[in-house]
């Protein structure tokens, strides 16, 4: 049995080596299980289907935390809430229609830590013997609570239980997937909101440049078309000139007739005011 949230490729990989690891380490037993973060194999030369099995077990604890600091940011208040949602989650998840047979929850700790719990009991189970299993995999975590444990697993041969302060779980559902006090659907609506603004104010200031760019355009290639038709080709840069287009035309009152004294080499003269 793979994680339910584990994708096909990675389940396969680990039941595959499962599969090897549990042939040479127990070559000549009747029965025997081996866990893996994503997977289970168990064998049994007695049924063991829709049975409730809670031993053997095994738990793995992380012990990284202070427990007067995790008391005082009411960490395992949280916790317990989780824990609590995660007996119903499970049980659920056996007869979702999705398939995922498994069950999450996660909730706000403050300090800005978010802790994350998963539950899955084997399939064959019955949705009363899931609950069971999922409480007394529970109990094995409260029994040894408030000693610093900030991630914690715990695995029977018909359920497991794990939290951690990390989305360990790559899949959740967003109906289970439930915050504590709300403020994660409150962040994830500023964040779409903040970056919809920020792409609209993207968008207006390079329309804004482009208007810029094109003005600019317009002018310096009407500008070039001016200085050709009465300077020649060979005056129809700006840089040359020691004054701006807009003082020649007043000067020259728009090129006039009037203004004309005649053609040099480079083209048409006039005389300035």
């Amino acid at each position: 049995m793979c994680r339910g949230d584990v994708p096909y490729p990675l389940c396969s990989e680990c039941v595959n080596f499962a599969t090897q690891r549990i042939s040479s380490s127990c070559p000549s037993s009747k029965q025997a299980i081996i866990w893996y973060n994503e997977c289970l194999l168990r064998y049994s030369h007695t049924s063991i289907f829709s049975t409730l099995q809670e031993w053997p077990r095994y738990q793995i604890k992380i012990l990284l935390g202070d427990p007067a600091i995790l008391r005082r940011r009411r960490f395992y208040d949280t916790l317990g809430w989780i824990l609590d949602g995660l007996v119903d989650e499970a049980a659920k998840a056996l007869v979702r229609s999705d398939n995922s047979k498994y069950g999450v929850r996660q909730g706000d700790v403050s300090g800005n830590t978010t802790l994350y719990g998963l539950a899955q009991c084997t399939p064959d189970l019955a949705a009363g013997e899931c609950r069971r299993c999922v409480r007394d995999a529970i109990k094995e975590i409260t029994t040894s609570c408030c000693g610093g444990s900030i991630g914690q697993s715990v695995v029977f041969p018909s359920c497991i239980v794990r939290y951690e302060t990390y989305p360990f779980y790559q899949h959740a559902q967003t109906s289970t997937a439930t915050v504590a006090n709300g403020e994660g659907n409150k962040m994830r609506t500023q964040i779409i909101a903040i970056v919809a603004v920020s792409i609209i104010v993207l968008l207006g200031i390079l329309c804004f440049c482009y208007c810029i760019i094109r003005t600019k355009a317009k002018k310096r290639s009407l500008e070039k078309a001016i200085l050709t038709e009465n300077f020649g080709v060979e005056n129809t840069t700006l840089d040359s000139l020691q004054v701006d287009m807009t003082t020649i035309l007043i000067a020259t009152n728009n090129f006039s007739q009037g203004s004309k004294i005649g053609r040099g080499g480079f083209g048409v003269v006039y005389k300035v005011k």
